[in-house]
């Protein structure tokens, strides 16, 4: 079963890359445009919620995460579900066109997801389902990867977890703990991570809180969470502020359009440079991806027909990370 479960997904990525380059080719139904400069050449959002990228990295199957983009932007890795599996794929920014998606070479056999790039980008953490010890206990254990000029080196075993680091001179880690109950917890920088503090009740709630992103400068912290009294949807973003006296403030609802009544959001990031806030959402959308690349998602559902519609099982959204300083309390002077 294993076997066939790994000769599948070959076979999708085979797929994936042969439709790709075919697309490519064919100037009629791939606007080339779509993949330049910044952002894959798109549109930049205004303070409402928009489809990031349609048919290139949002598209008809399951992402599951948020885009992930190097410090210097140059690399973008996201999540998709393929045969009941995560994979880490990967756009690479070069002579200023962006590469069609593609897995990254060290997943597609086992179960990989939560990914964060180190602050100097010449790592990616990440859990994954891999052997660990030459044992497959089929739980998500902590990995890194190291990467280089010629590319990406084989991952190894990591001692800690991570979701977000900051960049002050502690240089925490923010991360989740499902073992405590679904808590939010920070490490700091000491000869390896260690030292892990679960944070406060302003932050964490009695049901899961989860997915933080925390700013370089550990100004703010954003998080998903659910079963609050102020809740929104199933699971709603939040945000939390640090005072002067280093006090996490209450965390605040992120309101709608972010969060939306029976649905779920979660997995925040904001872009390197700060100027957006992505996030994923399961919010059902109609946009479909006419100018884009279209083959890609017909081929995929040719071999995958068990694949959801477009928004039943979650899509990547960005938002003008104004909003952020929109929902600051007006006493912080920062």
């Amino acid at each position: 079963m294993k076997t066939y479960k790994y000769l599948f997904v070959l076979t999708f990525v085979a797929l994936f890359i042969t439709s790709c380059t075919y697309q490519q080719n064919d100037d009629k139904k791939t606007n080339s445009s779509l993949l330049t400069n910044q952002y894959l050449g798109q549109k930049p959002p205004g303070i409402t919620p928009e489809l990031f990228a349609p048919g290139i990295v949002s598209t008809i199957y399951h992402e599951h995460s948020a885009p992930n983009f190097s410090p210097d932007g140059a690399i973008l890795v996201y999540t998709l579900t393929c045969e009941h599996i995560h994979v880490i794929m990967e756009m690479k920014l070069e002579n200023g066109k962006w590469s069609i998606p593609k897995p990254v070479p060290f997943s597609g056999k086992y179960d990989d997801d939560g990914h964060v790039w180190s602050n100097d980008g010449s790592k990616l953490y990440f859990r994954s389902r891999r052997p660990l010890n030459d044992t497959l206990d089929n739980k998500y254990h902590n990995w890194v990867v190291s990467r280089n000029d010629t590319g990406w080196l084989e991952p190894e075993p990591n001692s800690f977890s991570a979701y977000s680091f900051s960049k002050t001179g502690m240089n925490y880690c923010y991360f989740e703990n499902k073992e405590t109950g679904w808590d939010i917890f920070k490490s700091q920088k000491i000869n390896g991570y260690r030292d892990y503090i679960k944070l406060d009740t302003n932050i964490n709630s009695k049901d899961t809180d989860a997915t933080p992103y925390v700013s370089k400068d550990e100004k703010y912290l954003i998080f998903a969470s659910k079963g609050r009294d102020d809740a929104i949807g199933i699971m709603d973003l939040y945000i939390s502020f640090k005072k002067d006296n280093g006090v996490w403030t209450k965390a605040k609802n992120m309101g709608e359009p972010i969060n939306t009544i029976g649905h779920v959001s979660r997995f925040p990031r904001v872009s390197p440079d700060g100027k957006y806030l992505f996030y994923w959402s399961n919010i059902k959308n109609d946009q479909t991806a006419i100018d884009s690349l279209s083959m890609i998602e017909e081929t995929l559902k040719i071999y995958s027909p068990w694949r959801p519609e477009n928004g039943k099982d979650g899509d990547i959204y960005w938002i003008d990370a104004k909003i952020i300083e929109q929902l600051k309390p007006t006493d912080l002077n920062y």
